[in-house]
């Protein structure tokens, strides 16, 4: 960016320095969820608003490092149900990690990320 002052007779600055920005990817994990049927909570979903998302890469395991859930969709969506056999998970806490690769002006970044998340039925 280069910023040029007018004033109201038109006369006109020097042009600042230039500047280029990158933009601001936002990419966030809820720790929780109900899928109980309910209809509120009922999907493990990233909060909305994500943006400048290339890529997603996220797997959930239950206590005992089994896998429970993998994902390479930038929404997640999950129904709390084990990827195997669709039955429904126990209450508990899970731990997921992943990668997510942001969309950056001059060269994509990658950051892994890794954290809980429970399931209240």
């Amino acid at each position: 960016y280069r910023v040029v002052a007018v004033d109201s007779f038109f006369n006109r600055s020097d042009s600042s320095n230039i500047v280029c920005v990158d933009n601001c990817p936002r990419y966030e994990i809820p720790n929780i969820f109900s899928p109980n049927g309910d209809g509120l909570n009922d999907s493990f979903l990233v909060i909305p608003g994500h943006r400048f998302i290339e890529k997603v890469s996220i797997t959930v395991y239950n206590r005992w490092g089994l896998e429970v859930y993998s994902t390479t969709e930038p929404r997640i969506s999950w129904d709390g149900n084990y990827n195997k056999n669709n039955k429904p998970l126990v209450n508990g806490t899970y731990y997921y990690v992943g990668e997510i690769e942001y969309i950056k002006l001059y060269k994509n970044q990658t950051r892994k990320v890794s954290g809980t998340i429970t399931i209240i039925r």
